[in-house]
C-alpha cells in the first residue's frame, strides 16, 4: 500500500493534486484510520485506463501549404 505522497512522487505530480485525485475517487484508495492508502496494482490499473496512445500520423497534404 502506498501513501498519497508516494503516489505523487511516482506520478511526478504535486502532493495536493494527488490528494485531489484520491478525494474525487479518480484514483481508488482505502481509508485506514486517518490515513489514505492506495493499492499499487490499482494505481497501475488506473494508469493503464488513462494511457494516451500516440495518434497515427496524418498523411501529408499535397500541393501548396498555407
Amino acid at each position: 500500500m502506498l501513501t498519497v505522497k508516494e503516489v505523487a512522487e511516482r506520478l511526478s505530480i504535486s502532493r495536493s493534486l494527488a490528494y485531489r485525485m484520491v478525494q474525487s475517487g479518480e484514483i481508488p484508495s482505502y481509508r485506514i484510520g486517518t490515513c489514505r492508502r492506495i493499492n499499487e496494482q490499482e494505481l497501475m490499473a488506473y494508469l493503464e485506463r488513462t494511457r494516451f496512445e500516440k495518434p497515427q500520423e496524418l498523411p501529408k497534404a499535397k500541393g501548396k501549404h498555407f
